[in-house]
């Protein structure tokens, strides 16, 4: 039993470690589409660009 517990808790740590990683992933796409979004607005690069990372 102490080896079921050991096992899970080694999974569960596992799994946040993951979620976190995801999560900033989104964060740094979340603000890379800012900043194209800004450059679109501001003329200087193309719909294509922001509608690709909006996608991602």
């Amino acid at each position: 039993m102490s080896a079921d517990l050991a096992a899970d808790y080694f999974s569960v740590h596992s799994l946040d470690t993951q979620k976190k990683l995801l999560d900033d992933s989104v964060s740094a796409y979340e603000a890379a589409l800012k900043l194209l979004q800004q450059q679109l607005k501001n003329g200087a690069i193309d719909a294509s660009a922001v509608a690709q990372a909006t996608t991602t």
